[in-house]
């Protein structure tokens, strides 16, 4: 536990002060315990396993019966107030185990109601599969995927990138409605995804596949065009895990579809699932071999692991070539395969440090030009900007240092304006990400605007900065707003992978660190490698580099077993 201890933050510290206190019998071992679980906790495990803490001075069944004299922990039988449960040999933060317990429960019953949901297969039904799946004489993954979830409550969609989980589940939709249209009561069909990105890029790929679908007009007027984030789905109140809807005021859904849901973390599954009338249907999207949410849980790869009855992978990239390029990097890097990056040329290459603002050059050409006086002008030459700086991205795998978001950032700036970087927190052409949800100003978490000049007479010189943000509702209008009114942000020539998930790009420089740090994993370097388009530049050490593909993301959870077991007892 020594190593280990060493980890702990100053909450979990204060934690075990705090139980110290209320709780005076407790000895060292039992606090230790609760510290090392509430760090667990936070680095995104949803239990502490008793067995790694065993050693020749504390045993397993010493360390349990310490636990269960110090009098702030329960066992799972109990009727528990306590803030901890010791659960089998392993011990939870309370709420993380309500969690899983509800979790595993809900998607239980909905396994269990397999027969009361399945679309009857009749001839019009089947006619509209063949039109909205036309004769293929390769397997028909989409198709096989649709055939799956109109026969269950709740299915899941995986895929890598262009796989088409989209377009899957757009004609899946069109399916269901098609049906209850015969039976005349349209659905109730909600879209959501957990960042305000990831809806948004849903917003832009499910209108043109709707407007495609070869079904009724009015069916296809009672498919949703507008996606929106969890946290406004559930009704969010501004204070953590509170939600307008919950069990009590269900939300008002017959389907519910989630996509990205691999950033979906086990709290808020679990207001989903509460949130849920028993009788809608619900369906995840996601790539599974993605990275995990940021917050404690591994929701997807969970219930992939375990309910696989329920899981459907599409298998043919539309995108790429699986034996060539990115598509074979991102197959070799899920597989834990190391070749040569020379091999996947000529959509993967290397690039410099020094070059790593080479992509911004167009972008940062834009921003310095001067649109005719009028309003269309402008918003033309911004919507410009934004498409050009969209274009391309620098990822990386930590926050801090030369190789961080901080080095890289100021890197690109410096590069950019030739040394002359500006004293000024704010200029022309500084792209900001938003870091945190404003319903009022319509700003997501995710959300990128780029720093523009606007004639303003109030003004000494005629004119002000503002960000322009393209419209969630409606991508193609922009949002002007001032500076000081935007809520936390970051400028971001560079993010993390973590930021970039639910996010393409046509190129992306993906930088790693020269030392190897914990976060550096196969999941987090497959995410970034399938974050283009069309090319991928590597900024990468190549010791390092393989150390990351060849160490997994170990997540330590009980959802899995759980869901496995009422997979084999349903």
């Amino acid at each position: 536990m020594t190593v280990l201890l060493e980890n702990l933050r100053p909450l979990d510290l204060a934690l075990m002060a705090t139980l110290k206190r209320l709780c005076p019998q407790a000895d060292d071992t039992a606090l230790t315990l609760a510290g090392l679980a509430s760090w667990q906790h936070a680095q995104g495990h949803l239990r502490l396993s008793l067995h790694d803490q065993v050693s020749a001075k504390h045993g397993l069944a010493v360390l349990k019966q310490s636990l269960l004299n110090s009098g702030f922990v329960a066992t799972a039988d109990q009727l528990i107030s306590q803030p901890f449960v010791l659960d089998d040999d392993s011990l939870y933060l309370l709420r993380a185990w309500r969690d899983e317990h509800f979790v595993a429960e809900q998607l239980r019953q909905r396994v269990a109601s397999l027969g009361n949901t399945a679309l009857p297969l009749s001839a019009d039904v089947v006619s509209v599969l063949d039109q909205l799946f036309p004769p293929s004489t390769d397997i028909d993954w989409q198709r096989r995927a649709c055939d799956l979830a109109v026969q269950q409550p709740f299915s899941v969609i995986t895929g890598g990138p262009g796989t088409g989980k989209t377009t899957t589940v757009v004609k899946l939709l069109g399916l269901l409605q098609f049906v209850a249209f015969q039976s005349g009561q349209p659905l109730r069909i909600a879209l959501a995804a957990p960042t305000g990105k990831a809806a948004a890029r849903l917003n832009e790929s499910i209108r043109g596949a709707v407007a495609q679908l070869p079904l009724p007009a009015e069916v296809r007027a009672e498919i949703p065009l507008q996606v929106m984030t969890v946290h406004r789905l559930l009704g969010a109140q501004g204070q953590e895990r509170q939600f307008r809807h919950h069990q009590r005021n269900p939300l008002l859904l017959d389907v519910l579809v989630i996509d990205e849901a691999s950033m979906l973390d086990l709290s808020l599954f679990a207001s989903i699932l509460a949130a849920l009338p028993a009788h809608a249907r619900l369906i995840l999207l996601g790539d599974k071999d993605q990275l995990a949410s940021v917050e404690a849980g591994a929701v997807l790869g969970d219930v992939c692991a375990s309910l696989q009855a329920q899981v459907l992978m599409l298998q043919k990239s539309h995108r790429f070539d699986g034996e060539r390029g990115i598509g074979r990097l991102a197959k070799d890097v899920r597989d834990g395969v190391l070749q040569p990056i020379a091999d996947y040329a000529p959509d993967v290459a290397t690039v410099d440090y020094a070059n790593l603002a080479d992509g911004y050059r167009d972008y940062w050409q834009l921003v310095q030009q001067t649109p005719e006086d009028n309003e269309s002008a402008r918003e033309q030459w911004a919507r410009q900007v934004i498409k050009a700086f969209e274009s391309y991205r620098v990822l990386t795998a930590v926050r801090e240092g030369r190789f961080g978001v901080e080095g890289v950032n100021e890197h690109c700036l410096n590069q950019l304006c030739d040394g002359r970087t500006p004293k000024q927190q704010w200029y022309v052409g500084r792209p900001v990400l938003i870091t945190r949800n404003d319903y009022s100003l319509g700003l997501m978490n995710g959300d990128i605007g780029i720093t523009l000049w606007l004639p303003d007479d109030s003004s000494e010189d005629g004119k002000r900065l503002r960000v322009a943000f393209p419209s969630n509702d409606a991508p193609d209008q922009l949002r002007w707003l001032l500076p000081s009114r935007l809520p936390p942000h970051q400028t971001v020539f560079a993010m993390t992978v973590h930021k970039s998930q639910g996010s393409e790009f046509d190129q992306v420089a993906f930088v790693m660190p020269d030392y190897d740090v914990p976060v550096l994993t196969r999941e987090l370097v497959y995410t970034a490698v399938t974050r283009p388009k069309q090319r991928l530049l590597l900024c990468v050490y190549s010791p390092v580099w393989e150390l990351a593909i060849n160490r997994n993301t170990m997540r330590t959870s009980g959802l899995r077993k759980r869901l496995f077991f009422a997979q084999n007892n349903k």
